[in-house]
């Protein structure tokens, strides 16, 4: 995430009570040890970055895509892709350079070669397969020009596929007919969009930042659905700038929907549920269409498949944190209006928030990292502080303790593993000694306290990516932010690209791809460099070669059998509309240029 004054690359785990600091540094700005690609080393460590993609596969194992952050001493977008399997990095596909252009390979081909480019603020899901879902974002497409992607990805495990959208940036959207799927649909190129999985695997989009096909440009309230085939636009506008519809606070309505927004906090209950907090964006008396009378909003909304409710919170835009006592749920708790946190869904099925940037108890705007929890009626303050700007607290490596906590951090990323820890890496934020700057320390979150796993505690980490496929202790992503992660069906941990740091220091998008084993980081694929073009293949087939380009800030999803899969984002060349899937072996390109 991004903290008090630098990207950071520290990884954390949450047992219910502490935290415990599992890797990564405890200072901002680390760079990553990358080791050898595919192979785990308990030395490898994601550079320190910020607005990447996370996710969990059925093993348990963590995975994190790009974002924006460090690659030796510079700073830039990156698409490595990384899996944390509980005790090491590996560095899994992507570049240990920054701002690498994607290699799109052929549409719907899987191939070993294709790779996302480098890129941030994408989104992610993961469908009833365990493939990951990779959209959109910034960054590079298959030039190097940097900008919005619409772009979707598959990850199955080993391969990227692009599925669909275009492999150059700044494309427009074909939204059909509202409630009806299409081969001709996909979203125009986006960033800072949320996304969420469904219990039928289906992946979901929804908002973003980018110009809409009438040329303005603003926040979008469209949502979107793909079945793993067609692209169907579901509710919301085909126009930015849209104020909220919230009815009546806990009543479902047809005429309800969200003001348009960026950068939200989502989450996907136990019953399948979408729900959706806060962002930047409209709240209910914003002049519509207008470019200027957004703020942080601090609304809770939930979706059933039908309707929209809200649940919670203000319609008001800008409205201050009230965090009541610590550990104590209370009807009048509400977090502040904040963006860019992270989330995950316990194995009760609470929503659990962590950080992002917003108001504190007393208004005040800043990074922040006070740790929440919402039980479907009320919300609590786990942990974390109340005010913004507060410095990690590591203690020892590997070893949790109550007084753990990662410091306040923004564009993190997040999985939930197989045994149901929590997990965070990196964004931009503060390390241990209040230095702000991109970081690449891995925690974990066990329902008691945080880990720091690995990683550094300083913020701006060069990515140490080893050998490809070989698991290594010193492998480790570099610190980046907006990358994409996930959770396979073995418990591994995943990760790809983000604005981040190569292997020298560069800072750019990023398309290697990690997986995390639970000790060490495997550089599974793409490369070390940022700003690599994707290898797209052939559409609909997988191959070896195929990855998506560098790029961060997209969406992502994994399907119900552990399918990864990937939309857009910002790469080096523009914004991005390509959808791709990672099935754990080879990506796909399915959609989109």
């Amino acid at each position: 995430g991004s903290g008090y004054s630098g990207y950071l690359n520290d990884l954390w785990k949450f047992d219910g009570t502490n935290w415990t600091w599992i890797s990564g540094s405890d200072l901002t700005d680390q760079a990553g040890v990358y080791g050898t690609k595919g192979v785990a080393d308990p030395a490898n460590v994601p550079g320190a970055r910020e607005r990447s993609i996370s996710w969990t596969d059925n093993d348990g194992n963590l995975w994190l895509f790009g974002g924006k952050g460090r690659v030796g001493s510079l700073t830039g977008n990156l698409n490595d892709l990384w899996k944390f399997d509980g005790t090491n990095w590996t560095w899994v596909s992507g570049s240990d350079f920054r701002n690498s252009i994607g290699v799109y390979g052929t549409k719907g081909v899987a191939d070993l070669n294709n790779m996302p480019g480098a890129r941030y603020d994408s989104v992610s899901w993961i469908d009833s397969e365990s493939n990951l879902w990779l959209f959109g974002g910034y960054g590079f497409g298959n030039i190097f020009s940097e900008g919005m992607l619409n772009d979707l990805w598959k990850y199955d495990g080993t391969n990227w596929t692009w599925v669909s959208g275009s492999d150059t940036t700044g494309q427009p959207g074909v939204y059909g007919t509202k409630g009806i799927a299409d081969p001709n649909n996909v979203p125009c190129a986006r960033y800072f969009s949320v996304s969420w999985t469904d219990s039928g695997g289906n992946g979901w989009l929804f908002g973003g930042q980018s110009y809409d096909n009438f040329g303005n440009y603003g926040r979008f309230n469209d949502l979107w659905k793909f079945d793993g085939t067609n692209w169907m636009w579901v509710s919301g506008s085909d126009t930015v700038n849209n104020n909220g519809v919230y009815g009546t606070k806990g009543v479902a309505d047809v005429s309800n929907v969200p003001g348009g927004r960026e950068s939200c906090i989502s989450w996907t209950d136990n019953a399948g549920d979408l729900w959706l907090l806060g962002g930047q964006g409209y709240d209910i008396s914003s002049i519509p269409g207008s470019s200027t009378s957004y703020g942080y909003l601090n609304d809770l909304w939930k979706y059933d498949g039908v309707n929209w409710t809200w649940v919670s919170g203000s319609d008001t835009k800008n409205q201050a944190g009230v965090y009541g006592y610590k550990g104590i749920a209370d009807p009048s708790n509400t977090p502040g209006a904040r963006l860019l946190g992270v989330s995950w869904t316990d194995g009760t099925g609470n929503l659990m928030l962590f950080g992002g940037i917003g108001r504190d108890r007393i208004g005040m705007v800043g990074e922040r990292n006070d740790f929440w929890k919402f039980d479907g009626a009320n919300w609590t303050w786990m942990d974390g502080s109340d005010r913004e700007y507060n410095i990690g607290i590591y203690g020892t490596k590997g070893v949790a303790d109550s007084a753990n906590i990662p410091g306040a951090r923004q564009y993190s990323t997040s999985w939930k593993d197989s045994t149901g820890d929590l997990w965070l890496f990196g964004g931009g934020g503060y390390d241990s000694v209040g230095d702000e700057g991109k970081l690449n320390d891995l925690w974990k979150f066990d329902g008691t306290n945080w880990t720091w796993v690995s990683g550094s505690d300083i913020t701006d980490q060069l990515g140490v990516y080893g050998t490809k496929g070989v698991a290594d202790a010193a492998n480790t992503p570099s610190a980046r932010y907006f990358a994409f992660s996930w959770s396979d069906i073995n418990g591994f941990l995943w990760l790809f690209g983000g604005d981040g740091y190569d292997c020298d220091g560069n800072r750019g998008n990023l398309n290697d791809l990690w997986k995390f084993d639970g000790t060490n980081w495997t550089w599974v694929m793409g490369s070390d460099i940022r700003n690599q073009p994707g290898v797209y293949g052939t559409k609909g087939v997988a191959d070896p070669n195929n990855i998506p380009d560098g790029r961060s800030n997209g969406v992502s999803w994994v399907d119900n059998e552990g399918n990864f899969w990937l939309f857009g984002g910002s790469g080096y060349s523009g914004y991005l509309n390509d959808l791709w899937k990672f099935d754990g072996t080879n990506w796909t390109w399915i959609s989109g240029s």
